[in-house]
């Protein structure tokens, strides 16, 4: 018993370094809980756990709203140049293809880039 109280007195620092050490671990192995927690929780309640489905729905709507956007700008640049300009329908049409053509070729590297 003697030698105890005495270490215990010689030493308060090391009881103080335990005890931060103590503090360390115990707050880590709190972090680790969450962590596995909120995977597990995001794993049962988010969509964008599913991955590929995921992706694959968020492209295919991304490339719905690409297409329609493309239609109506387009439209609406037909609609300018037959109000503005002397144009014939076939150089507007002509216009359109040209430029139809060119997003294709972009829209194509696009997704080449990406895989």
């Amino acid at each position: 018993m003697a030698h105890t109280e005495t270490t215990l007195r010689e030493s308060p620092q090391t009881s103080r370094e335990s005890t931060y050490d103590a503090l360390i671990a115990h707050t880590t192995l709190v972090m680790v809980r969450y962590i596995f927690l909120s995977v597990e929780h995001r794993g049962q309640n988010d969509d964008r756990t599913i991955a590929l489905l995921f992706h694959v729905c968020c492209e295919e709507i991304t490339d719905l709203d690409y297409i329609e956007t493309t239609k109506k700008i387009l439209s609406v640049f037909a609609d300018k140049l037959r109000n503005i300009s002397c144009l014939t329908e076939e150089i507007i049409k002509q216009l359109i293809d040209s430029i139809m053509e060119s997003l294709n070729c972009l829209f194509l590297q696009a997704v080449k880039c990406m895989y």
